[in-house]
């Protein structure tokens, strides 16, 4: 499900930590075709430190990652999206929906500190398993929403 929208990746940074969210579900910017070093390179280069405490970033554990201190980041294992053959949600054991479930459960606790986005990075092609994740996942897709999918050369 790519956006269907012309914006570029940054601009849908900015719509989202902008926004004032009438909608309460957070939203999900996925970055597809990307790798974190990519992303802080040419995306989070443009934000300034108080946005950047304002996002989480879910991305493969590699250890090339170089994300801004100020960032929150959250380092899975493995690229699920991109090794995924269908749902990620089959009885929420992939790490990415155990992932974005733990961190809905601490902020709803308040053990966080408000978030503006959710921004995934994978080097899938496409997003398919994550929208089949928010659709046929009742927790996810009830507190999150896709705002688009983005392959990196649009940032």
């Amino acid at each position: 499900m790519f956006s269907k929208t012309n914006l570029t990746a940054e601009q849908h940074l900015v719509q989202i930590l902008r926004s004032d969210h009438t909608d309460r579900r957070l939203p999900v910017l996925v970055l597809l075709n990307a790798t974190p070093q990519r992303v802080s390179n040419v995306l989070l280069t443009g934000l300034v430190a108080s946005d950047l405490g304002r996002l989480v970033v879910f991305a493969a554990n590699t250890s090339a990652n170089d994300w801004p201190t100020e960032l929150r980041t959250v380092l899975i294992g493995t690229d699920e999206l991109a090794d995924s053959q269908g749902c990620l949600c089959c009885s929420m054991r992939s790490e990415l929906a155990g992932s974005l479930s733990r961190l809905f459960l601490r902020l709803l606790r308040r053990q966080e500190p408000e978030v503006a986005g959710i921004l995934i990075v994978t080097q899938a092609s496409t997003d398919s398993a994550l929208v089949k994740t928010l659709q046929h996942a009742p927790f996810l897709g009830q507190r999150f929403r896709l705002v688009a999918s983005l392959p990196l050369e649009s940032a």
